[in-house]
């Protein structure tokens, strides 16, 4: 091989030999925790009331108001966690889960009575793959009091046993939900869920 052909081909073999060493570090890190953001497009709502019930691009909205017994209403999200696993009972690596919308209800909260409240609050249930009935974290809130206005709450900041996140990683081989309760229509319009995200 001719001097011209070494030095052409040198820095190519350096530079293969590079690429492939870079790719094998990339590939050896450990997994990260699954991220995901979910529009309220994919949650699903009390059948019994669609009517109530204003599914748009802002997200899933509470229509209902007085004075035709308005009340709260429930909003179902599947939350997606893809190092949780129901056969294998591998364990959840979910430590975030920002849950964002509007609380357009000033009312004072009703802390007995969840349809008359006028919190958004939250909590997490589960349901095994053997089918028995699910099972439900606490509710925490997710606007307090008698604030209005946009929320992005992270509810993995209540951190008691049976708060939601710590809730979902004490269940690895269950199938879990987010559960959002959105009170009815206030002096600012309607309140709604815009989505959530994890990781």
């Amino acid at each position: 091989m001719n001097s011209f052909m070494t030095q052409v081909l040198k820095p190519i073999a350096l530079f293969t030999a590079a690429c492939a060493g870079s790719f094998i570090v990339a590939h050896a890190t450990p997994a990260q925790a699954s991220r995901a953001i979910v529009h309220a497009s994919a949650c699903t709502i009390e059948t019994e009331y669609n009517a109530d019930y204003k599914i748009s691009a802002n997200g899933i909205a509470n229509a209902s108001s007085d004075p035709f017994g308005a009340r709260a209403r429930r909003v179902y999200c599947p939350v997606p966690d893809e190092n949780g696993n129901s056969i294998n009972q591998t364990g959840s690596t979910l430590d975030v889960l920002y849950v964002s919308g509007i609380d357009n209800n000033n009312d004072s909260p009703n802390y007995i009575n969840l349809e008359q409240d006028s919190r958004v609050i939250a909590q997490t249930c589960v349901r095994s793959y053997s089918g028995a009935a699910a099972i439900c974290s606490n509710w925490v809130e997710l606007t307090s009091g008698t604030y209005t206005g946009a929320f992005d709450t992270n509810i993995a900041a209540f951190t008691g046993t049976n708060d939601p996140v710590p809730f979902l990683k004490s269940h690895p081989d269950y199938y879990p939900v987010l559960l959002v309760n959105l009170p009815k229509s206030g002096i600012y319009g309607w309140s709604s869920l815009s989505g959530f995200s994890t990781f």
